[in-house]
């Protein structure tokens, strides 16, 4: 059951990292992005304190976001500051076989999606910009370790330094995509709510 639970922390994860971008990106509703980037950051701070999923994918998607020099608003640098915050005081979640090369491999496939999204040359091809729209270089990695962590579990294949993420691991961030999608539905719902007070 606390697989569920896990779920349901990484779609609102996703949603609130999204609406945040979107209110402040879209609408310049920069208290409410920044109180959608605060909530984002405590969601993903339980995550990560509790599933080494999450310290994989997060920490991977806020390195790509670093050098991809997507961290531009003042609601990014608050949502890091209090997601640093709650790390300080309650650390990560790490798992005895915690290694590097996975949290590398999806780090770089988050950088590939980030640069794929914002460069105008592959715009004009639909494959591809539904490809880095979804960010789908970092699902096939997550994909590709998620399965050896899976014939690790069935047939005792020894995964060596690619051993960290759980057989779990892509359905996660499927949940934190579709959630962090539908927050493209409803960011001008919202907007329009603030509007009215």
């Amino acid at each position: 059951m606390f697989w569920l639970v896990n779920l349901i922390l990484f779609a609102l994860s996703g949603y609130f990292m999204k609406l945040s971008d979107n209110l402040y990106d879209d609408y310049n509703k920069t208290t409410a992005a920044c109180i959608m980037g605060i909530l984002c950051a405590i969601v993903t701070g339980l995550l990560v304190t509790n599933n080494t999923d999450a310290v994989y994918i997060f920490s991977a998607i806020i390195i790509a976001t670093f050098f991809s020099k997507k961290i531009d608003g003042i609601h990014h640098t608050i949502t890091l500051l209090v997601f640093l915050i709650f790390i300080l005081l309650y650390g990560f979640k790490l798992s005895a076989t915690l290694t590097i090369i996975p949290l590398l491999l999806c780090a770089t496939g988050a950088f590939i999606d980030e640069w794929g999204n914002d460069n105008p040359n592959l715009a004009t091809n639909s494959f591809l910009k539904f490809f880095f729209d979804h960010r789908f270089a970092m699902k096939l990695i997550i994909l590709f370790l998620s399965i050896l962590t899976l014939l690790n579990q069935l047939y005792n294949i020894n995964i060596g330094i690619f051993a960290g993420l759980s057989s779990m691991a892509l359905i996660y961030f499927i949940g934190f995509e579709i959630f962090y999608e539908l927050a493209d539905i409803s960011s001008k719902k919202i907007n329009n709510l603030i509007n009215k007070k």
